[in-house]
């Protein structure tokens, strides 16, 4: 999340620890975005699917962008990272099938 989110969020994350992962450049952002993870206290929380293109963790029960390439689903955060995983799937996955969850 970004330093702004974290700061809106107030007390609403108590408990939870917050790890810098510095400032990344953003494609169409003009200034670098100060970013940080958020620790889950528990550990055994199964880990959401990235999206192949933009690396963003996706909810796949809140995503309504999936595709299966090669065996796998993938899931994305917009239509714009689907259609460019579209384009050139190999780009985004790894010969093994990538990051995908097997169907």
């Amino acid at each position: 999340m970004t330093a702004v989110t974290r700061e809106a969020a107030g007390d609403v994350l108590p408990g939870r620890q917050m790890r810098s992962r510095g400032t990344q450049v953003f494609r169409n952002v003009n200034e670098p975005v100060d970013i940080a993870a958020l620790a889950l206290d528990d550990p055994g929380t199964q880990r959401l699917p990235v999206d192949p293109v933009c690396r963003m963790a996706v909810d796949p029960a809140q995503s309504e962008e999936r595709t299966v390439y090669r065996g796998n689903a993938y899931y994305f955060c917009s239509t714009t990272c689907r259609e460019a995983f579209a384009r050139d799937p190999r780009r985004y996955t790894k010969p093994s099938g990538g990051q995908g969850i097997s169907t």
